[in-house]
């Protein structure tokens, strides 16, 4: 999904904020690079090559080296407004016009107008209100933008607007007195008091190095695709932590913490940074096992899902066998159950017992059915033996994987 339709579904991780988009360069109408800010201007994300990278990650020790370069970034402070003098050859007067104590007055006459042009991307204009204040047009290469009624029941209260320069091009702004004024105002007159340019920051932060990629994991949820085929065509699918490629459904978007150059975002999946409420099908597969806080993945997943939206969620007890340290937690069926407690529907189903347990071990460490395969025989008949004298719960416990249907 491309970033123009990705960023209404978008928050401030941790919050239900949008983000502000900075854009640095474009690709067509697309935004290419920049960055997503919060309201204090502090940097949440960088959008690279169409992808977003949140900020603010935080994972055990044995993960934690590999986002040295996801340090909190600031924004360059913004420069301060450039006035523009008020008798500057550059602001043009025609009509009835003065200078009077600091501001630019007219009396009311129709037509009346200031002319100047900028290449600032925003334009403040700041006007007064009073009692004998008129209405007035702003326009923008001579389209008309806004229409200021400046009445007011006392004198020398502001009123004023800022309007976007859309193009690096110069753009002409004009001030047009209209003569007609509020039924119980006294005049039609104008009082301009302030014209400034905001030209925004001047250097952006360099974009941070990518990160190395992630182990992938296998495949065991088949029907997921088959769910996001059956999504309605404005529906939206998350895919947390799978395989790049997956597939190219536009419906279909992929969130990881480590690789980089494959997800469309790559953001903490404790605080996924997704509105309330924003996702339709969300898929998870073997994710819960390598998260610290899985309770608080489950909740987050609840927040993010439209009511009556679906999760597929996926535990894969005995990871640590392929992948080490980031395998931080094994879950039975039951106590995937208990995560997601608070879904209006869960369903866990568990498969892969014993007997697939243990031949997944010694294929993944090397010594699988190549190596000694009579004693592989005896051991695959032994266990066979145990699962079939063993209880229904003992068995769920030696689950190779258990998968939670939830719906919130």
């Amino acid at each position: 999904m491309l970033p123009k339709a990705l960023l209404p579904l978008l928050a401030v991780p941790g919050t239900n904020e949008a983000p502000r988009l900075v854009v640095e360069s474009w690709a067509g109408d697309q935004p290419f690079s920049g960055w997503l800010v919060d309201r204090n201007r502090q940097v949440v994300a960088r959008l690279l090559n169409f992808r977003f990278r949140f900020i603010g990650f935080d994972q055990e020790a044995e993960t934690s080296a590999a986002f040295h370069c996801l340090q909190p970034q600031q924004l360059p402070p913004e420069p301060e407004p450039v006035a523009l003098a008020l008798d500057s050859p550059r602001l043009e007067r025609e009509g009835d016009w003065a200078l009077v104590d600091g501001r630019l007055h007219s009396p009311g006459t129709a037509g009346s107008t200031l002319r100047f042009s900028t290449t600032a991307p925003r334009i403040g204009l700041r006007f007064q209100t009073w009692p004998n204040g008129g209405i007035v047009e702003v326009r923008r290469n001579g389209a008309l933008l806004a229409e200021l009624d400046l009445y007011g029941t006392t004198a020398g209260l502001p009123t004023g607007m800022t309007l976007e320069n859309d193009s690096e091009a110069p753009c002409e702004v004009s001030i047009l007195v209209t003569g007609q004024r509020h039924p119980q105002a006294g005049a039609a007159e104008v009082l301009l008091a302030v014209v400034t340019e905001h030209n925004g920051p001047e250097s952006l932060p360099h974009p941070a190095p990518p990160l190395p990629p992630l182990l992938d994991e296998p495949a065991i949820l088949p029907p997921f695709l088959d769910w996001v085929a059956a999504l309605q065509p404005d529906g939206v699918a998350l895919d947390i932590g799978g395989p790049p490629g997956r597939s190219e459904d536009p419906r279909l978007l992929q969130l990881d913490w480590q690789a980089f150059d494959a997800p469309h975002l790559l953001a903490d999946p404790l605080r996924l940074p997704f509105r309330d409420a924003s996702l339709d099908l969300v898929h998870a597969n073997g994710v819960i096992n390598r998260i610290a806080d899985p309770a608080q993945f489950a909740r987050e997943i609840h927040r993010v899902l439209k009511p009556g939206g679906w999760a597929l969620v996926s535990s894969m007890p005995g990871g640590w066998w392929r992948h080490g340290g980031p395998h931080l937690l094994d879950l039975t069926p039951a106590a995937l159950g208990m995560m997601f407690a608070a879904f209006s529907e869960c369903h866990v189903q568990s498969g892969g017992g014993l007997v697939d347990r243990t031949l997944a071990m010694m294929d993944w460490t090397g010594n699988g059915a190549g190596r000694k395969p009579r004693l592989l025989q005896r051991l695959q008949a032994d266990l066979e033996r145990f699962e079939a004298d063993a209880s229904p719960a003992a068995l769920a416990s030696m689950a190779l994987w258990s998968i939670a249907h939830v719906r919130k």
